[in-house]
């Protein structure tokens, strides 16, 4: 017997036969065999899933810190350029202005032959209701003296200077209470007129336009310059636009509010007239 399980062909025999019932057995799903399988292989099927969904939320989460990432890096980028677009959008706009202000410049030149004009650039400007004053970067050093008077590029009168020493200089506008001008109602059939300052009405930018002659007509728009009268001003310098006009019964008493030109809020630079040596 004990060399019958010894014999190869017995051996190989017996394997043969068992690997058959095993087969046949394992194809009954309530076989014990089948049952220990399914006992085995159901827990890890659901841990190889839980396993690929937290695998997969990982991977969703490091790939949203990269795409955040870019997100805020792109985000970086575009503001720099916009920054570097807007730097040369206001350089361009500056050299504009300063061109027209120069054009602008050579034909008040021309206009005021008689006259050095000096560039003065706006320090500060105080508007108190005690007094209304701007200060400039130009002195007695630079010939600028007393009752100069001071305009805009665009030919609006400021007013005029009040204070020198010898780096600055200070000037009142014509909205100042203490400020008078002699002007002259710029059309045809125009007539002299008064315009000054008012305590009241210099917090609203307006002057008060008086001493209208009868027989002028004023309507609202019209628009008065300087008269030449009155030794501080020349004739031409343009000062504003009449906005509402006053009238009485007699017609004597009537008055009206004139809107300077020169927009007092946004002055960086001005020109004061200095006469010319006429030796």
């Amino acid at each position: 017997m004990r060399n019958l399980f010894r014999n190869r062909k017995f051996q190989i025999t017996i394997l043969v036969i068992v690997l058959i019932i095993i087969s046949l057995i394992s194809l009954n799903r309530f076989s014990s065999i089948n049952l220990v399988k399914n006992i085995v292989s159901v827990p890890i099927i659901f841990i190889q899933k839980e396993v690929k969904d937290i695998s997969d939320n990982v991977a969703s989460f490091f790939a949203s810190i990269r795409d955040y990432s870019d997100v805020i890096e792109e985000n970086k980028q575009l503001k720099k350029e916009i920054s570097i677009l807007k730097e040369k959008s206001a350089k361009t706009s500056n050299i504009e202005e300063k061109n027209k202000r120069l054009r602008d410049a050579l034909v008040l030149k021309e206009h005021f032959a008689n006259f050095n004009f000096v560039s003065a650039n706006v320090l500060s400007i105080n508007p108190s209701n005690y007094k209304y004053e701007f200060t400039v970067d130009v002195g007695s050093i630079d010939n600028v003296k007393i009752d100069n008077p001071v305009i805009a590029s665009n030919n609006a009168l400021l007013g005029r200077v009040y204070q020198t020493d010898l780096t600055s200089a200070k000037i009142i506008p014509i909205t100042d209470e203490l400020s008078g001008v002699s002007g002259w109602i710029s059309r045809e059939g125009g007539g002299n007129v008064t315009i000054r300052g008012s305590i009241s009405l210099k917090q609203y930018g307006l002057c008060i336009v008086e001493n209208i002659p009868q027989d002028t007509k004023i309507v609202v728009g019209d628009v008065v310059e300087t008269s030449g009268l009155g030794g501080i001003y020349p004739k031409g310098i343009i000062v504003g636009t009449i906005v509402e006009i006053f009238n009485s019964d007699s017609q004597v008493n009537r008055y009206a509010y004139l809107e300077p030109l020169v927009d007092m809020k946004i002055l960086s630079e001005v020109y004061i007239l200095t006469k010319k040596d006429t030796k």
